[in-house]
This record gives structure tokens, sequence and C-alpha cells, in this order.
């Protein structure tokens, strides 16, 4: 494990523009580091440097017991949305093509890859892939139940990669969800799916968006809070 160094200033950080946020923040985030989040209307305005000044004891006291997990050493998944937890072995093989066994288990799965595992990102897309077909065999039911039952259709769901987005409502009322809500607690993905279910009947953000969304989900709100932070739950081999 690699320990941040604090020493050096101004620290390393990603920038995250938001449509959400309404203020400037920093977060300091577990396997990934230092992430600014600057709404979409301050972006031209906002100087960062000043931003990490302001707040430089705080972020040096978080950096201080911060680690950072190498992308390649990664060695279990936590899919709590669908209460699944995955080991993951690694078997070098002369072939270059990746390919993976899985063995399922009463509460820890396991699957083991073979071939150029030493090639990160073939690695690396393969699990994307693999975890794109877990998302659809148990994402896109789910969001069917909850379709059937709070009478919200929709005309067909996908599952993509987005890199800022959870989920998306077109008007044709084609819905999209990420794969990685797999990693969110299940009250976060739900909200989500709720979230893009009431967008069938109001394409905005609009009053009357929210109090649909606030009568199928009582806890919308603190929901809707959390998932600001949620990308934590998210390893960085998949940011």
């Amino acid at each position: 494990m690699e320990t941040l160094n604090k020493s050096s200033w101004p620290p390393a950080y990603s920038l995250r523009i938001s449509k959400k946020a309404r203020h400037v923040h920093i977060k300091v985030i577990p396997n990934k580091g230092i992430e600014v989040v600057v709404p979409v209307r301050q972006q031209k305005r906002v100087v960062i440097a000043d931003v990490l000044s302001e707040k430089k004891e705080w972020i040096e006291k978080h950096l201080a017991t911060l680690t950072i997990r190498p992308l390649e050493t990664i060695d279990r998944l936590l899919l709590q949305a669908v209460n699944q937890t995955w080991n993951i072995e690694y078997q070098q093989t002369k072939t270059k093509q990746i390919q993976g066994i899985t063995r399922p288990g009463d509460t820890i799965h396991t699957i083991t890859l073979h071939g150029d595992i030493a090639d990160i990102k073939r690695t690396q897309l393969w699990l994307k892939a693999w975890l794109k077909e877990i998302a659809q065999e148990h994402l896109l039911p789910w969001l069917y139940t909850l379709s059937i039952e709070h009478g919200l259709p929709f005309n067909k769901a996908t599952i993509r990669s987005q890199q800022t987005l959870w989920g998306s409502c077109t008007a044709e009322k084609n819905i999209s969800l990420n794969y990685k809500l797999l990693f969110v607690p299940p009250a976060y993905a739900e909200h989500i799916m709720l979230h893009e279910l009431c967008h069938t009947k109001h394409l905005n953000h609009s009053k009357r968006f929210w109090n649909l969304l606030a009568s199928i989900d009582s806890n919308c709100e603190a929901h809707n809070l959390a998932l600001r932070k949620a990308d934590q739950y998210v390893p960085l081999l998949f940011n």
C-alpha cells in the first residue's frame, strides 16, 4: 500500500464538474485521492489553487492516513447492490486473451482469470465487461420490478459505463444504468432507478419531479445527498 505524501503542495487532485453541486467542495476518497467538485456554473471563475489553500490544514490531516491501492492488486469485489462478494484470482498463461472461470459459493464467490493478466489494461477491460453482464442480469430486472410497482413504464433499458452519471433517461423513455451501481448500497441503487423512472414523467428536475420521487422514496433527500460521496464505494480500478 502506498501512503500519499503530504509534504508537497499543492497536492495532486482530480477535478469533477458537476451539474448537481451547488457549492465547491473537496473530497478525500479512500483508494482514489483528492477530488475537487465544482458546480458547472462556477467552473470559469473558480481558482483551484485558492480552494486547496483554504482547506490546506484539513486536506493534510486526511492525507496523513490515506492510502492508495495499486490497480493491479485488486483481489476482491464487493457488489453491495446485489449482495455479492467476489474473490479474484489471477493465473498468468501464454495466451493473450483473458478468460474467466467462476466458482459460485454460499456467501463468497470466486472468479479466476487466465491469460496475459500482466496486461493491466486488457484485464481491466475484461473485468468491466464481466461486471456489465452481472449488472444486466440483476439491475435491469430490478428496474423492471420497480417500474411495475410504481406505474412508471419505460421503453427500454441498457447498462452503460458513464464516467460521471449513475443513470440517465431520454425523451423516448430509454433508461441507461451505470454498471458501477453494483458497488453502492442497495438503497442508493434503488434511489437512482426510481430517479430515472420519474424522468419518464418529468424529463427535468422541476418541483413536480422531486415531489414524485419523494412520494415513492421516503428517504429521497438523504439518498440524494449520500450519492454525492457514493463513488467512494467504486474501486479505483473502475474509475
